[in-house]
Order: structure tokens, then C-alpha cells, then sequence
């Protein structure tokens, strides 16, 4: 069951997750983009120090050369400081491996976060969706219990006009029922019956069919003072 009691609620929680997850993706991708330049700057330094290695291998290979067209001399000659070249060489490209070794993990690591960066991107966009599909079926719902009551209002109406008219109906045929019972009767005394006693109406709606049955000449009326009296055509002839 949906946790919110009014549409107002649902679209108000929609918009805050609609806003939550707008900023998420911004982060998310400000976190690509710095992962994609920091693994640029790596690769850049990968390439530098594989084009430096190739260079020291290169001079590496160009001692042992010149060595090998050098004749056999003592190192007093000089031979000495050409193994110290070489030495040194061996020691930067030592240097380098280890170096590279240590980078390695660290483009591991980064590749594995761009990775889960876009498995967090996707389920985040398939929340929004989700969140959308839902906002969509609940202004459906809505609109639905709209047109439902509104129809149920119409027939509501249609409903009680029916019982005033049959309620109407009914009121004037007891009145003129009682009037031709008991041949002279008193406005006075039909209110106390049939608003007093039997609370079949209201005392406007009692005057307003009393005055109907005036209108249509439905009974005849004297006035004693101030006093109405109605009495039943037939009774009024005789």
C-alpha cells in the first residue's frame, strides 16, 4: 500500500526524490570526469616513462655496442667509468619497473570505481524511472476517483431531488387527506401534525405546499382572524 495519504504528499515526496536524484547524477558525473582525467594523467605518466625506458634500454644497447668494438684494454684505460654508465642505466630502469609495479594497482583501483560508478549511475536512472511510472499511475488513480465522484455527486443529486419531489408529493396528498378527514381544519393544526408530530418536513417547506394547494384550488379557505381554515371542495358545496 502506498504510504501517503493525499496526492498532494505523493508529489511533494516525487519532487524530492525527482531533486535528490537530479544532484546525485551531477556528483556522480563530476566523479567520472575527474576518474577519466585522473586516468588520462596516469596513462600520460605510463607513456613517458615506457618512452624513458625505451631510451635508457636504447642507450643500454648502444655501450654494450661500443663495447663489444672496443679491443680488450685494461680498465685503467677507461673501461671503469663505461661499466659505471651502465650500472647507472641498470639502476634507472630498475627504478622505472618498480615504479611502474607501483602504478598499476592504482589504475586497477580506478578502472574498478569507473566500473561501479556506472552500475550506480544505471540504478539510479532505473529508480527514476520507477519513481515516474509510479507519479504516472497515481495521476491516473487520481483522476479516476475524480470522475468517480463526480458521478457519484450527479447521482447523489438526482437522488434527493427524486425524494423531494416524491417527499412533496406525499406531504400535499396527506394534507389534503387530513383536510377532506376532518372537513375544517386549521393551518395551525395541520403544522402540529405533520411538523410537530410526524417531522415530515420543515415549516417553510409545510407553508410552501400549503400555498401550492391554494394556488391550484385544491381546497377551500376562509380566514377566522388571523386564523386560516381549509376545507374539502365537497364539504365547502354542501
Amino acid at each position: 500500500m502506498w504510504p501517503f495519504k493525499k496526492k498532494g504528499d505523493v508529489e511533494t515526496k516525487v519532487a524530492e526524490l525527482d531533486t535528490a536524484l537530479s544532484n546525485s547524477f551531477d556528483r556522480v558525473r563530476d566523479d567520472m570526469a575527474n576518474v577519466t582525467s585522473w586516468l588520462n594523467y596516469l596513462y600520460s605518466q605510463e607513456a613517458e616513462r615506457q618512452k624513458t625506458l625505451a631510451n635508457l634500454q636504447n642507450q643500454v644497447w648502444q655501450i654494450a655496442s661500443r663495447q663489444q668494438a672496443i679491443p680488450a684494454v685494461p680498465q685503467a684505460h677507461g673501461m671503469g667509468g663505461v661499466l659505471d654508465r651502465i650500472r647507472k642505466v641498470e639502476e634507472k630502469i630498475d627504478k622505472l619497473h618498480s615504479s611502474v609495479r607501483t602504478i598499476e594497482p592504482v589504475i586497477d583501483r580506478v578502472t574498478t570505481l569507473n566500473s561501479n560508478i556506472k552500475l550506480v549511475d544505471e540504478s539510479q536512472q532505473n529508480i527514476f524511472e520507477r519513481l515516474r511510472d509510479m507519479a504516472a499511475r497515481l495521476d491516473k488513480i487520481e483522476s479516476m476517483r475524480t470522475r468517480a465522484s463526480s458521478n457519484f455527486s450527479n447521482l447523489r443529486e438526482k437522488i434527493v431531488k427524486k425524494v423531494a419531489r416524491r417527499s412533496k408529493d406525499y406531504i400535499k396528498g396527506l394534507l389534503l387527506s387530513t383536510i377532506a378527514k376532518y372537513e375544517q381544519v386549521s393551518a395551525l393544526q395541520l403544522r402540529e401534525m405533520i411538523v410537530e408530530e410526524q417531522g415530515l418536513c420543515s415549516k417553510s417547506t409545510f407553508y410552501r405546499i400549503l400555498e401550492e394547494i391554494e394556488s391550484e384550488d385544491g381546497v377551500n379557505m376562509v380566514s377566522k382572524g388571523k386564523e386560516k381554515v381549509y376545507m374539502p371542495k365537497i364539504a365547502a358545496k354542501h
